[in-house]
């Protein structure tokens, strides 16, 4: 492990994010603990988001989807075509 070495910026790390409980052993603190627990779930969370971006891409892009959107454009049209003319 990192901490196990023996360095400047290592001992100002273990300082900073843990406690030592006997000689050469240290705990990592608990608000340590809890926010690289809290950077993982965002991770997560952003990962699961680009997943359904990607996979609603992947639904605009399906054939079928294409075809809807495409019936759904033109008989919008031909209704807004049809009401015009009734106006007139």
């Amino acid at each position: 492990m990192i901490f196990q070495q023996e360095s400047n910026d290592i001992n100002k790390s273990k300082n900073l994010c843990c406690f030592q409980v006997d000689d050469n052993k240290y705990e990592v603190k608990l608000r340590v603990k809890l926010a690289v627990e809290r950077f993982i779930e965002l991770l997560k969370m952003k990962e699961q988001e680009q997943q359904k971006k990607k996979k609603d891409l992947q639904l605009d892009l399906h054939p079928r989807f294409l075809i809807i959107q495409y019936l759904s454009i033109k008989h919008n049209h031909e209704f807004q075509y049809f009401h015009h003319y009734q106006r007139c």
